[in-house]
Parts: structure tokens; sequence; C-alpha cells
């Protein structure tokens, strides 16, 4: 669902902005610590509630501000984001309230791209867990649900493996039960949507700078073709007792990313595994958009400018081919001179928190939503 208005109040140094996009592509440039990444942080924060340059929400507004709104309307509904002084983050869906994190993001799925993308193959599992979990949520209605129990059984568990005398009525045995049930409906159901979103992705990622024979394993958290997870948890009780949490499980799935048999990270080089990613994220965007028909908005935040000519040339290739909605930033006004050949764009330079349009193209209106010139600062 491509965002069509954007309205952004006391965000980093952008005070007050207006914007309306193009469906396709837009460019916005200017030099560093211009603005132009604050306008990504912010579709980032209404589909996430969380910001990607901050640990905390309240480090984005403005220093100052009494408060910060960001508001996007796309064809049929508006979201809302707003931030009063030290109060906790209001959210709105159509100017209702809602509570529900998970509402925005299946609303307005985005997917960055980053300078700190192509760490996810050095960073922990946890990180790359994250990764397929995202396309676990977007395309398995259930997989919510699902995780959900998993991780508030596992956490019952993990407190009566810290409290001995739990462990001997009968508490222990109960949570264990109910972690392998929980455990093996999530393994299961990731294993079933994995299988063809890895040999999806392989094919997708097969010809990217530097990338030979390819392999994309998942590993579910324990070795599942020695023991399955009961057996697995019955063997690491004595451990898992001392230690005070369980050790083996979903919760501690990777993805092992491989070229030519070794690791992808010592493989490739600095700019090839920052291609490489930036291709592993659109192969999950293409593929989320084609088992559901929704078109994850892509966030390019200052990619181009650490790329070389032959990985930038490829990547616009990629881009081309994909009809999401994509939001580039860059110091260069054309960045992606080979992607702004193919498809219409719109331009947007950024000096000073302004945000001034420019050549614009393909620009769809918001017509059944009705937007309110009031001050969003003053609403509830």
């Amino acid at each position: 669902m491509a965002l069509q208005r954007l309205n952004i109040v006391n965000i980093r140094n952008i005070s007050r902005q207006e914007l309306i996009f193009s469906n396709d592509i837009n460019v916005l440039y200017g030099s560093n610590g211009s603005g132009k990444t604050s306008v990504l942080e912010a579709i980032y924060m209404l589909s996430t509630g969380k910001s990607f340059r901050a640990q905390r929400m309240a480090a984005a507004v403005q220093h100052g501000a009494e408060g910060a709104v960001i508001e996007a309307w796309m064809q049929n509904t508006s979201i809302k984001l707003q931030k009063k002084g030290a109060k906790k983050a209001q959210f709105f869906v159509a100017n209702q309230v809602t509570n529900s994190i998970v509402e925005l993001a299946r609303l307005l799925p985005v997917q960055l791209l980053s300078l700190q993308g192509y760490q996810l193959l050095n960073a922990p599992p946890e990180e790359r867990r994250k990764f397929f979990d995202w396309t676990m949520f977007h395309v398995e209605p259930g997989f919510l649900k699902l995780w959900q129990d998993f991780h508030r059984t596992l956490k019952q568990r993990n407190a009566v493996l810290r409290d001995k005398y739990s462990q001997n009525d009968g508490a222990l045995n109960f949570w264990t039960e109910k972690l392998v049930e929980t455990g093996c409906d999530l393994h299961e159901t990731r294993l079933r949507v994995l299988k063809d979103w890895l040999e999806y992705t392989k094919n997708y990622c097969q010809d990217m700078p530097g990338v030979k024979n390819l392999s994309l394993d998942y590993l579910p958290g324990w070795n599942a073709e020695e023991v399955d997870y009961a057996e697995r948890l019955a063997l690491s009780l004595r451990q898992d007792s001392a230690l005070g949490y369980t050790r083996f499980g979903p919760h501690r799935a990777d993805l092992q990313i491989s070229v030519a048999g070794e690791p992808a990270q010592q493989m490739l080089s600095t700019g090839q595994q920052k291609t490489f990613v930036a291709a592993l994220q659109l192969a999950q965007s293409q593929w989320v958009a084609d088992c559901t028909d929704k078109h994850p908005v892509l966030l390019i935040d200052d990619l181009p400018s650490e790329l070389d000519k032959q990985a930038r040339a490829k990547l616009s290739e990629t881009l081309s081919k994909t009809p999401s909605q994509i939001f580039i930033t860059s110091v260069e006004k054309k960045a992606f001179s080979t992607l702004l050949k193919t498809r219409p764009q719109k331009m947007f330079h950024v000096e000073h928190g302004l945000v001034t349009a420019s050549a614009a193209s393909n620009v769809a209106s918001p017509k059944s939503v009705s937007k309110q010139a009031v001050n969003p600062l003053e609403t509830a």
C-alpha cells in the first residue's frame, strides 16, 4: 500500500512538513545532516513504533518541542503517531486509537536498506531470526500467535528453572510439556514457510557480485535430525536447571548463509556484503508481495554512496523490477541514475530540515481519505 501523503511535526530538525509522494520512486537528496534520513525514520516509526536511529523514540523528537506527530495517508486509511512530552506515544488508525503495533505493521510494511544492513551477516542470531520472522509475520496469518504463545511459555519455564522449589511441585513438567507443544508448532510452521522462501531467495541472489554457490540453511535451535524437541529438553534439563534458562529451542534458531561452502561474511568484501544483504531484503519483500499481494515500502538510506559502480548498477537493475514504492536518500541527486531512467520519480531537495519537491511524476492524491487541516499537537 503506497504512501500518498506524509505530515511530519517536530521530528529531528524537521519542524513542520507536509509531503505528497509518487507511488513509484521518491528521491530525497541533500548534504549530510540536512534531514533527509529523518523522513525515512518517520515512515519507519509509523510502521514499527520505533526508530532505527535511536533506542528511545523520544530521541527523535525535536529538542525543546512539546511533542511530535507523524501522520500518513494511504488510499483507504490513515496512520498517525503522536508523542507528547514524557508520555508514551499514541497510535491511531483512521483517527481511532489503537494499542496494536501489529496493526500498523500490517497496514504499512516497510523494508529498510541502509549502510548498517550488511551487518546482518555478522550479527548475533537474534537479528537473523528477526529477519526471517518478518517474512513469517507477513505471509503466515497464524504465526504471530504461535510466536507469542511459545515465548510466554518459555518465560514461565525459565522462571521455574530459577525457582528450585517450583521444580518439585510439578510446575516444571507442566511448562516443559507446554513448551514442547508450542515449540514444535512454531518450528513446523517455520519449516513449512521457510523451505520455499529460502529456495526463492537463493535463486534471487545467486547472480549478485561475488556470490557463487550460495547456500541458505535454517537452523532450528537444536539438532532436530538427531533428537526431537522433547528429548532435547530432557537431555539438557540438568544444565538448564543449573543455569536457570532453556538453552535449546526455536528461540535459538538461526539462518546460516554460506558462499562456496564458507560463511558469506568471510567470502564477500564489505561492498559485496552490502549489495548482497540488500538483495536478500529485496528478495524478502518480493516474496511477501508474491504471497500476499501486499508490496512493502522500500526505504533506501544513503546506500548508493557506499557502493561501487558495478554494485550500484546491479542494485539498480534489481530495484527496477520491483513494483514497490521506493524512497531513496542520497547526497547525490542522481545516485541511481540508471534506475531513474526506467521508472517515474519525484525529487525532493532537503536542506536544514526543509524538504522541497521538484520534477514530480506519477503522483497519486488520496481520494478516499479525509485530511484534517488542524494543529496535530492539539488533537487527542
